[in-house]
């Protein structure tokens, strides 16, 4: 899938979250379809993107660290 930005800085979030929602929806279906209950699949797509922000605060752009156990203090 290809992901295209936008021209509008106004729009920006809502464009990203819809340029980004067919793949989020297509990996909450795979994760599903392997046995994890939706709601846990959704916190924890949210617990990684926590994750990863913090560790962009805390680290910068691109971190070396996975998103996965990272935020211990």
């Amino acid at each position: 899938m290809t992901i295209r930005g936008t021209d509008n800085p106004r729009d920006d979030d809502l464009e990203c979250q819809q340029a980004l929602e067919p793949s989020f929806l297509a990996i909450i279906e795979d994760a599903v379809a392997a046995g994890w209950p939706r709601r846990l699949v959704l916190q924890s797509l949210g617990d990684l993107a926590d994750n990863l922000w913090t560790d962009e605060e805390q680290l910068g752009p691109r971190p070396d660290l996975p998103a996965v156990g990272s935020f211990d203090p």
